[in-house]
């Protein structure tokens, strides 16, 4: 048996493993504090526990609770005002406050109707696939596995939705090579990292500054780029002799599932903007006046860019911690709806 392979094997499974203890590895040891008021005693032979504190998590899943429950009123309040059947096409522009920084401009369209069974929106999306790859037929397979992970991402996007009482179709179509539609304007995919956007999206997620909504820097780079990194830096350790050939190869298939949970929870944020929804953070270089939202915990949806960025431990916003809130439900369901009190 070839050697080389042996140690290969042996290198990617030290670095899988690796990897998968990284936030393990990176977690404190919890520090006992001498002035904690001890368990309180009701009797000199039985120990009451003291109450469990509140957790981050418990804050976060009742703030999100209370606004969410405002959010499904909305929607609750639309499909009482509204015959059963009634629909329309809406018509929005896709652009930025601050075209200095960010430049999307383009036409796009939802429908919204209401039928027996509540609120259904249904969001044409078509793509353009760019790759680097150079051979043909590799190229055209590559982009077949970028559309089906694309259309991977409808049922996160309808997950995310139902939370409203709304059921959001979004119709992923192929368009490369295409004339483009007047009338929905088409993403690009693009098969390397970045920063996304309403027309551009990262297939390989962000690779540089996250900003939280009040313009501050939260982290360097997304869980795809910092996976593989550290997928080469360990076979690098272990492996000396594996080739750069074999590692760009191994490590993007190692860290294939943070990539497909990165680019999804990007989409949610991204065809927010399809359906009529603005950007709601604060551009570091901006100096036009526009909405900042100030919430968190939850954070608005529309405020954090890459809404999977952060996923748990020293990364805290994810689509759990992020809601669309009423004023989001009241823009999209108005056109069919009056307006509505909540």
């Amino acid at each position: 048996m070839n050697p080389f392979w042996n140690r290969r094997n042996l290198a990617l499974a030290l670095a899988t493993t690796l990897i998968s203890l990284a936030p393990l590895l990176r977690a404190e040891e919890p520090t006992e504090d001498p002035t904690a008021t001890p368990p309180a005693i009701e009797d000199p032979k039985i120990e009451v526990p003291a109450p469990a504190p509140t957790t981050l998590a418990t804050q976060l899943a009742d703030a999100a609770g209370g606004i969410r429950a405002q959010s499904r009123q909305v929607v609750a309040d639309c499909v009482a005002a509204t015959a059963p059947g009634t629909t329309r096409t809406v018509e929005t522009e896709l652009s930025s406050a601050c075209s200095a920084t960010v430049t999307y401009v383009g036409p796009v369209r939802y429908e919204i109707t209401r039928d027996e069974d509540g609120i259904r929106v249904h969001v044409p999306l078509p793509m353009v696939l760019k790759t680097s790859v150079a051979n043909p037929a590799a190229a055209a397979e590559r982009r077949r596995t970028m559309l089906e992970s694309a259309r991977g991402c409808e049922s996160t996007i309808q997950s995310y939705w139902e939370r409203y009482g709304i059921r959001v179709k979004v119709a992923v179509r192929d368009v490369t090579g295409t004339r483009p539609s007047a009338q929905d304007a088409a993403v690009t995919v693009w098969d390397t990292p970045g920063r996304s956007d309403a027309l551009n999206y990262r297939y390989q997620g962000l690779d540089n500054d996250f900003y939280l909504p009040n313009g501050q820097v939260a982290v360097h780079g997304g869980p795809y780029v910092a996976c593989v990194d550290q997928c080469k830096r360990a076979l690098g350790i272990f492996a000396s002799d594996v080739s750069r050939k074999e590692l760009e190869r191994t490590c993007p298939l190692t860290c294939e599932l943070p990539r497909a949970k990165e680019f999804c929870n990007m989409m949610v944020h991204e065809v927010g903007h399809r359906m009529g929804l603005p950007d709601e953070y604060a551009f570091p270089d901006c100096t036009v006046e526009r909405f900042v939202s100030q919430e968190s915990g939850p954070w608005s949806t529309m405020a954090v860019p890459q809404i999977g960025i952060l996923d748990g431990g020293a990364f805290g916003i994810d689509t759990h911690s992020t809601e669309f809130f009423p004023r989001h439900l009241r823009s999209v369901v108005e056109p069919i709806c009056p307006a509505s009190p909540h």
